[in-house]
């Protein structure tokens, strides 16, 4: 192999791995966006449990 072919070579790599770090740099970002969402969810139902179980509390008090 000559010396241009291996350069050649080596950026195609290099831009291939550039490509690959970018998506799943992207990848990791939508993650982190769905776990905001889904600690949001989880937030909201844990409120409607606590309130489910005052009520139930209060209803058994009667």
């Amino acid at each position: 192999m000559d010396e241009e072919r291996c350069e050649k070579l080596l950026k195609e790599i290099s831009t291939r791995l550039d490509v690959s770090f970018a998506e799943v740099k992207s990848d990791l970002q939508d993650m982190k966006a769905d776990m905001k969402e889904i600690k949001a969810g989880v937030n909201r139902i844990e409120a409607n449990y606590t309130v489910i179980i005052d009520e139930l509390k209060e209803q058994l008090k009667r």
